[in-house]
């Protein structure tokens, strides 16, 4: 029996190798056709692809383009097959990893981390289950990010930038990082602009 996977095997093996590989920070990934055997995908190798990670590409984004990439080269893989030009090679050894399911606390930000890392989770998580925050009592899921050059400086993890910038900046480890989209519990999501003029300032996120 054939299988399909969204990375290029022996990386990432399991239930969700795209969310992984971004959370990671890989700028490549691709699709592996093989042989199922007992293992979790480590069957032989029939054919693989593979595709550039744009900077700011969601999962879900992603996942989109890696549906269409898969839908051609399981159509090779079953052509080669039966013209006897495919033959499967076993995985290597060296370069395994695993991509197991995720669970809620996996979106769970640490603003301590640096910046890229905060960023890659957001788009890693999208849409399930999230990037997710606390502002007070209230769970605040971050649906968009965007990377800056401007250095953290005062502002400690979490803490949010003056409203004078119009821009919702947030302290990480390293680099101060904006948040372009994001949604307060109950309530609908909004840019961040608007959300940080409706806050009380000052405040964190935690």
């Amino acid at each position: 029996t054939i299988n399909i996977h969204a990375s290029l095997l022996p990386a990432y093996r399991g239930a969700a190798p795209v969310n992984w590989a971004i959370m990671h920070g890989a700028e490549s990934t691709g699709v592996s056709t093989f042989f199922i055997e007992r293992g979790l995908d480590t069957g032989d190798i029939l054919m693989m692809q593979s595709l550039s990670i744009e900077p700011d590409e969601t999962a879900a984004e992603l996942e989109h383009r890696l549906a269409e990439l898969g839908a051609s080269v399981i159509l090779e893989t079953l052509d080669g097959l039966e013209k006897g030009l495919i033959h499967a090679v076993a995985q290597p050894q060296t370069g395994v990893s695993l991509a197991p399911s995720l669970t809620r606390e996996n979106g769970h930000i640490n603003w301590d981390m640096p910046s890229k890392e905060i960023h890659n989770l957001v788009r890693g998580t999208m849409p399930w289950p999230g990037a997710w925050t606390h502002l007070g009592d209230h769970r605040v899921k971050i649906h968009r990010t965007l990377l800056t050059d401007y250095a953290s400086g005062v502002l400690g993890p979490g803490e949010i930038g003056p409203s004078e910038t119009n821009r919702l900046l947030i302290g990480t480890k390293d680099h101060l990082l904006e948040i372009l989209e994001l949604q307060r519990e109950g309530k609908s999501k909004t840019s961040g602009r608007d959300f940080l003029h409706a806050l009380h300032l000052p405040v964190a996120f935690c």
